[in-house]
């Protein structure tokens, strides 16, 4: 699950081996669903990175669509203008995307 998820520090280099991750509840890979997990991982400065995201599930009869973004990651500073659709690059089936974001970049973390 967290093989393609990786950490480095400035003052430690690769952490990738001390991240942890915790559920808030177990995750069944037979059932649709959405699964909030979070990553975590300090270095020996004792400063600590968090990443929440979610573990999805999806039904095996949805073919879905498969999304390609400019940018997985993305850095802005408190007050920095903030378009989603500036960061979406393509999708393998024709029709609308709705973009939906909840970014409020007048308050850091938010």
């Amino acid at each position: 699950m967290s093989s393609k998820i990786t950490a480095d520090s400035v003052l430690d280099g690769d952490l990738t081996s001390n991240i942890k991750y915790s559920l808030e509840k177990t995750v069944n890979t037979q059932a649709a669903g959405e699964y909030p997990i979070e990553f975590r991982v300090m270095d020996s400065g004792g400063n600590t990175v968090y990443l929440k995201t979610q573990i999805s599930i999806s039904d095996k009869s949805y073919a879905g669509i498969d999304v390609k973004l400019k940018d997985y990651l993305i850095y802005l500073s408190v007050g920095d203008a903030f378009d989603p659709n500036a960061y979406f690059n393509s999708a393998d089936k024709e029709g609308e995307l709705a973009v939906q974001s909840n970014v409020n970049t007048a308050k850091a973390g938010s």
